[in-house]
């Protein structure tokens, strides 16, 4: 019987293994199954491994992304200061409507840039009721001061319209005499006199300043 060298013992492990797996299947010898193992390449000669996919090209850190540039914002519109409006305001208006029975004439004053002084008169008998002056905050697009007369409390509300003050009372009676809230709406226009404006100056005829 020929012998064969195994080159180790684990080889031959592997070997009887084989042979005794195999055995069924194949007409396997001892010699044939050393011959194949003496085949195969020394530990740490097998081929290199496949090298992985590479990556996909990525952005260098600290490298800022390009992108669209922003449109500029759109200026706001030009919008008028609380001065020019109280400005806008100020002078003796009367009711256009000479027989009416309701208020009558309002005067309108400048307290600062913010606030205007409201000095009104209703009719009366011989001659008109003075209401007095209050002063209120400006406001948009109605400026509103409140009256009070003791019987009654009287809202007064105006804004200016073109050449015009459109003026509205609300009436509410506090006396318990059991009177209905009345309201009532007038148109009043400026009447001559010294007013000033910005960049603006008018006299009533004959008015010469001392």
């Amino acid at each position: 019987m020929k012998t064969r060298t195994i080159p180790n013992m684990r080889s031959l492990s592997l070997a009887l293994m084989m042979t005794v797996g195999l055995g069924g299947c194949a007409d396997l010898t001892l010699d044939q199954v050393v011959d194949v193992l003496g085949r195969r390449p020394p530990a740490g000669t097998q081929g290199a491994p496949t090298p992985p996919p590479s990556a996909p090209p990525t952005t260098t850190a600290g490298t800022p992304t390009p992108t669209s540039t922003p449109a500029p914002p759109t200026p706001a519109p030009p919008t008028t200061t609380a001065g020019a409006a109280i400005d806008e305001l100020l002078g003796t208006w009367m009711n256009r409507d000479t027989n009416t029975r309701g208020m009558t004439k309002l005067v309108l004053t400048k307290v600062n840039d913010q606030q205007v002084g409201v000095h009104g008169f209703g009719k009366c008998t011989p001659s008109d009721c003075d209401w007095g002056a209050i002063t209120t905050a400006l406001s948009q697009p109605w400026t509103v001061g409140v009256y009070q007369f003791g019987f009654k409390q009287t809202r007064i509300s105006f804004r200016r319209i073109g050449d015009e003050l459109q003026v509205q009372t609300q009436d509410h009676y506090t006396d318990r005499s059991g009177r209905q809230d009345q309201s009532a709406q007038y148109t009043f226009v400026r009447t001559p006199g010294l007013h000033i404006r910005p960049g603006i100056f008018s006299a009533p005829r004959g008015f010469s300043p001392q």
